[in-house]
C-alpha cells in the first residue's frame, strides 16, 4: 500500500506533537517494511522523515508557519498530490 503523510503542519514549536510525530515515524520505519510512505514536508520539518527505503520525502515549497497559505494548500492540492504519486490513501 502507498500511504501519503501530510506533515506540512509540523513545526518544532509544537513541542509534544513534534515528538509524537517523530516517534511514530521512527516506529513505522522500524516495524513496517510492507507499506510505502510518501511524506509531504517543508524545509522546516523534512528531517522528521526517516531515511528508510520505504519512505519518500516530497518537499512542498510553502511556509508552514503561515497558517493561511498552508490551509489553502491543504484544501486544494491533496487529491492532485495523491494522484501524481499513485497513493492508496492520504493521512
Amino acid at each position: 500500500m502507498r500511504i501519503g503523510l501530510n506533515l506540512l503542519h509540523a513545526l518544532p514549536e509544537i513541542g509534544g506533537g513534534w515528538n509524537n510525530i517523530e516517534e511514530l515515524l521512527a516506529a513505522l520505519a522500524e516495524c513496517d517494511a510492507q507499506n510505502r510512505y510518501v511524506a509531504y514536508v517543508t524545509r522546516a520539518n523534512e528531517d522528521l522523515v526517516p531515511s528508510n527505503r520505504n519512505f519518500q520525502r516530497v518537499v512542498v515549497v510553502i511556509k508552514s508557519a503561515s497558517r493561511v497559505w498552508r490551509v489553502v494548500y491543504e484544501n486544494t492540492m491533496p487529491h492532485v498530490l495523491a494522484k501524481r504519486r499513485n497513493l492508496d490513501c492520504m493521512r
